[in-house]
């Protein structure tokens, strides 16, 4: 499944989640576009992916 996800103006996050079967267990990673260095830096780019997952997280929790 991939997602995409505009946190910020011109700052969009892509989230690519591959899902557990029998071969592989479930895995997930977290892109950002080239010129998200202009906005963020890289250790506030961890908080926005830490912070989406959390919400993420939350969201389907409760279903």
């Amino acid at each position: 499944m991939c997602a995409v996800f505009p946190v910020l103006p011109r700052y969009p996050v892509t989230l690519k989640i591959w899902f557990a079967d029998e071969e592989f267990p479930a895995s997930g990673k977290i892109f950002l576009h080239d010129h998200a260095d202009h906005y963020l830096s890289v250790e506030d780019a961890v908080t926005v992916g830490e912070i989406l997952l959390q919400k993420l997280s939350e969201a389907f929790s409760s279903l």
